[in-house]
């Protein structure tokens, strides 16, 4: 957590009043088709009229053509910044789908306006399309080699900014 000394002076505008950062050096698997929490970060405004800007990014991969996995960001309980235009496909801000040797990178960023003082948590989620393993901070093949597959960090960023 990186908090300004002095802050902002009362009635400015526009700086970035703090941020909270997190980072997740462990893979992670899971077969959940509804969303499960992946990380998490709280921050507490210090102003009602500030935003948060919620950055993240991860790898995940899949076995095959058949599977898709998703990533959502919720703000306590209620789910942020996904698509809204899907039809009767499933909204996400990143949708991952590859081969088993493959980890795509994908993120998503999110300005919130939670209109609060109050300690908010922010959630990655995740779950996968059929039930089928989805795999993240590493490959489905996660051969133990130096030559193949390597495994990867995460991060979930949150910046306050005065409104």
């Amino acid at each position: 957590r990186i908090v300004p000394r002095d802050g902002l002076p009362s009635g400015s505008s526009g700086g970035v009043v703090q941020v909270v950062h997190t980072k997740r050096t462990t893979s992670f698997t899971t077969t959940s088709q509804t969303y499960v929490d992946f990380m998490t970060a709280s921050i507490t405004p210090t102003r009602s009229d500030s935003k948060i800007l919620i950055s993240f990014g991860l790898s995940g991969g899949t076995n095959g053509d058949v599977n898709h996995l998703y990533a959502i960001i919720h703000r306590d309980s209620t789910e942020i910044g996904s698509a809204t235009d899907t039809g009767s496909r499933t909204g996400a801000s990143v949708v991952y789908n590859n081969a088993a040797q493959q980890q795509l990178f994908g993120g998503s960023q999110h300005l919130d306006s939670p209109a609060t003082t109050s300690a908010i948590t922010y959630r990655i989620k995740v779950k996968t399309s059929n039930a089928q393993t989805a795999y993240f901070g590493r490959s489905a093949r996660d051969n133990n080699a130096a030559a193949y597959d390597g495994r990867s960090s995460s991060f979930l960023t949150l910046m306050e900014v005065s409104g």
